[in-house]
């Protein structure tokens, strides 16, 4: 199997050998040196497992692209765009689509004013712990 080869392709290869070798009913048979008592549970499973990736990878990837702003989350911090009127160029600022709060008499609520769509900020880097400069060890 080529190293590089991506993990729902790889999955859905073994599920295919796998289905090659249920179908010429020599799974388990000389030679194999592999008996499952229900090859097709390895089908199956390989199947299912490939097509959660696929899944969760379209997922993450429609995350990645610009969402209508009405669907952006209330005061939390994410990537706006839009078009600027004076030139036509994309503009972008990080900051919530809207923020305040609303009640039966009143509502705080402000919109980000030029904004048409968002997208979910990255996480930030992991962050490791920090050894003083040695300046800083040396005087205890």
């Amino acid at each position: 199997m080529p190293e590089s080869m991506d993990i729902v392709e790889r999955l859905r290869m073994i599920a295919r050998q796998c289905g090659q070798m249920q179908d010429q009913a020599s799974f388990g048979g000389e030679g194999v040196g592999v008996r499952v008592k229900d090859p097709a549970f390895l089908v199956e499973s390989a199947t299912e497992a490939a097509d959660l990736i696929a899944t969760l990878r379209a997922a993450v990837e429609q995350e990645r692209e610009w969402q209508p702003i009405e669907t952006a989350p209330h005061n939390k911090a994410v990537l706006l765009g839009w078009e600027d009127w004076r030139d036509g160029a994309w503009a972008m600022n990080v900051g919530p689509a809207s923020t305040g709060v609303r009640n039966e008499v009143a509502s705080s609520i402000s919109h980000h004013g030029s904004a048409t769509h968002w997208q979910p900020l990255p996480a930030p880097p992991a962050i490791r712990a920090r050894t003083p400069p040695q300046s800083v060890r040396e005087r205890g």
